[in-house]
């Protein structure tokens, strides 16, 4: 069990990190275009590193990847790089 301060501390900790997470999501249904590019730059990063789980043995990393690799396709619509105003 963690000490009173350095839990409260974790909780004012894991509250900013929600709040700051909820921005692209907010940005997704408004359709701001930073948010296109931080979600390629989440999905490449995240491609990479389950790259070198299953590098390391993790069998988990193949449905990871393949999510990702539709992520990035995904991103790259037409349709969608219109919505978010992105050319």
């Amino acid at each position: 069990m963690l000490p009173g301060n350095l839990a409260a501390a974790s909780g004012v900790i894991l509250f900013i990190i929600g709040i700051v997470a909820l921005l692209p999501g907010i940005g997704c249904f408004k359709a701001w275009s930073w948010v296109w590019i931080v979600g390629v730059i989440v999905a490449v990063i995240a491609l990479l590193m389950n790259i070198v789980v299953l590098s390391l043995g993790g069998m988990g990393g193949i449905l990871a990847i393949i999510i990702d690799a539709i992520i990035l396709w995904y991103f790259f619509q037409p349709q969608v790089k219109a919505y978010f105003g992105v050319s």
